[in-house]
């Protein structure tokens, strides 16, 4: 209501279209996700986090970790010095590793676990990656740290907390994490 409110009162705001984007992605309205984020992008070229919500439709609702990889370059592209660069970094590592480009993956999920405020999120997306390369045991011991940071961590909540995400992204990441030992349940 507020993004609808904020949208109201000025229809090119780019802000309010990320939110009610984001919104709609979490729904699993994908289509209307894509539509807020471009209208993001069209009312300011350089908005780095349009740019970035745009990756994360294409990955996250759609499955299409190509598209999601162009529109993620473009944001850090843009955004060189982004605080919330990590995030990003962290999301175009798992179009990477979703895309079967695995040492790409490796390097980037690395990098995005290197900011000092990265918590708990960016290592599972690179814990998920490594079990994908078959360095299970590097995998588990991030898993370990992922766990310290996030005692609750289990398969039943991973799988709550991402409303909207497409069948085969979410598959790919449970399965990564069932791989290096997750528990269903806290």
């Amino acid at each position: 209501a507020a993004a609808e409110r904020a949208i109201a009162l000025d229809a090119d705001e780019p802000s309010a279209h990320l939110a009610l984007g984001r919104l709609f992605m979490l729904a699993g309205q994908h289509e209307m996700a894509l539509e807020e984020m471009r209208t993001v992008v069209r009312a300011n070229p350089n908005h780095a986090r349009g740019y970035y919500g745009l990756g994360w439709v294409y990955w996250y609702g759609l499955a299409d970790s190509a598209t999601a990889l162009e529109h993620y370059e473009t944001a850090l592209r843009l955004s060189p010095r982004d605080p919330m660069r990590f995030i990003t970094l962290m999301v175009k590592g798992s179009a990477l590793r979703t895309a079967g480009r695995l040492n790409e993956a490796i390097e980037v999920g690395r990098e995005s676990c290197r900011n000092q405020n990265a918590g708990y999120l960016p290592r599972m997306h690179f814990a998920i990656t490594l079990a994908k390369a078959d360095r299970i045991e590097e995998a588990r011991a991030l898993l370990q740290e992922v766990r310290e940071l996030e005692p609750g961590l289990c398969l039943a909540s991973v799988r709550a907390a991402r409303q909207g995400m497409h069948p085969d992204m979410l598959a790919d990441t449970v399965d990564g994490l069932a791989t290096i030992g997750l528990p269903e349940t806290a």
